[in-house]
């Protein structure tokens, strides 16, 4: 585990007018260790015909009863959506399997 990576929670507001503030804030920052899946999409880009490549990264962290799929994570510059999680049999550690936002 050599990255430092940041959890994000996210929380919803009101401000003043009556609309609604979504803002994420820092969880915790912990050590993990990024393993990179890069998949090339079997559609093409609706406008050009491009292939479009997706990037999934999973993260495996210290296992924590704190994070769910709602988090987010920051990473080299980065904000990856969690879309599963899941804890190793040892229940020592937990696999966060993300999509990377805005590639």
């Amino acid at each position: 585990m050599d990255a430092r990576i940041v959890l994000q929670n996210f929380s919803e507001s009101i401000n003043t007018y009556g609309e609604r503030i979504e803002t994420w804030t820092t969880l915790a920052t912990v050590w993990a260790q990024v393993e990179y899946e890069i998949k090339p999409s079997k559609e093409g880009d609706v406008g050009t015909g491009k292939q479009v490549v997706q990037q999934d990264v999973i993260f495996r962290i210290r296992a924590r009863t704190d994070v769910t799929e709602r988090n987010r994570i920051s990473y080299d510059s980065r904000t990856h959506d969690i879309i599963a999680i899941e804890k190793t049999q040892d229940r020592q550690f937990m696999l966060l399997k993300c999509k990377t936002v805005g590639l």
